[in-house]
């Protein structure tokens, strides 16, 4: 389906009012996500994007539009999204803008379904191995003669089928890794983030500090936020060699914390899917939430024409 069949809708010539909601059609996936090719899946992404946009600005495009072009997208028509600062006692001591592209992304559970394979997968050793039979230890002389003994012939008691012998079709030292677009790993990390924003599971902390490094006292401190496991990003520099430059993270909330079952520590580098999930509650401190906003707003493939509702002409 076209994007111009997408955003069209049978009424009559007249144009409607500007602040109407308009209802939309979803563009159907072709197939399933994983039977897709790279560029099936990036075509299908920009329709998605696109029809997004226009849903949650309640807009239309006229049929002539061209839309297979480089597309604009109006900044003043995203909603402002907001979030809390507070600090470790669950004051709030300020705010922070949250960007659209980061925090407010359609949730396409097929696309972090597999990303976290993706990241599952890498996680394998591989370091499974079985012997086959010109492995295994036994004699290589023929067993007895190929006629004349009734028995069935056999060539070597090494073979899989001798006890003792070799494992046919064994485990081999290999690696599970599988590859996924950089474009696709992106967009599901912003996915991940949307979800935990809009379920209010995620919180912004002023600092990564504490003024005591007791276990008890962090625990206390932890108490209003309800969190039966929690992720901590926080923000780091790093050298060439990776060894740590700069942190933010103090030395008290490390030894507070690190006693404390599913309770993690993460730089913003190191966000990714499948440590989010598998945790309830993430804490972003703001300079992180900072960094990790500007560094994955620009990984935008494309941008989006959209033209204001007033100048719409709709068709029947």
């Amino acid at each position: 389906m076209s994007r111009a069949g997408v955003a069209r809708r049978h009424v009559s010539d007249e144009v409607s009012d500007a602040s109407e909601d308009y209802p939309l059609e979803a563009p159907a996936m072709p197939k399933p996500f994983f039977r897709m090719t790279s560029r099936e899946r990036l075509e299908h992404k920009k329709q998605m994007d696109y029809y997004y946009t226009l849903k949650r600005q309640g807009q239309m495009i006229p049929e002539d539009s061209v839309l297979s072009g480089p597309v604009v997208v109006d900044p003043s028509l995203d909603p402002k999204l907001s979030a809390p600062v507070i600090n470790w006692n669950k004051e709030q001591v300020g705010s922070v803008e949250l960007s659209n592209e980061v925090f407010n992304q359609p949730i396409r559970q097929d696309i972090v379904h597999a990303c976290v394979v993706w990241q599952r997968n890498s996680y394998r050793q591989g370091t499974h191995k079985t012997k086959d039979r010109s492995e295994v230890s036994g004699t290589g002389r023929k067993p007895h003669r190929q006629k004349g003994s009734g028995l069935a012939r056999q060539g070597t008691r090494r073979a899989p089928h001798h006890r003792g012998g070799g494992v046919a079709h064994g485990k081999r030292v290999r690696s599970h890794a599988t590859s996924l677009n950089k474009k696709v790993r992106a967009l599901a990390l912003k996915i991940t983030l949307t979800a935990k924003f809009k379920e209010g599971n995620l919180i912004v902390l002023e600092n990564a500090t504490l003024p005591s490094h007791k276990t008890k006292d962090f625990v206390k401190l932890m108490a209003p936020f309800e969190a039966k496991s929690a992720l901590l990003l926080h923000s780091q520099t790093t050298d060439r060699r990776g060894e740590v430059l700069t942190t933010e993270l103090d030395n008290n909330l490390v030894l507070a914390a690190r006693n404390i079952q599913k309770f993690d520590f993460l730089p913003q580098v190191g966000a990714n899917v499948y440590s989010i999930l598998r945790r309830q509650k993430l804490f972003v401190t703001k300079s992180a939430l900072g960094e990790l906003q500007t560094r994955l707003g620009m990984s935008r493939s494309h941008v989006k024409i959209v033209v204001p509702p007033s100048e719409v002409k709709l068709h029947a």
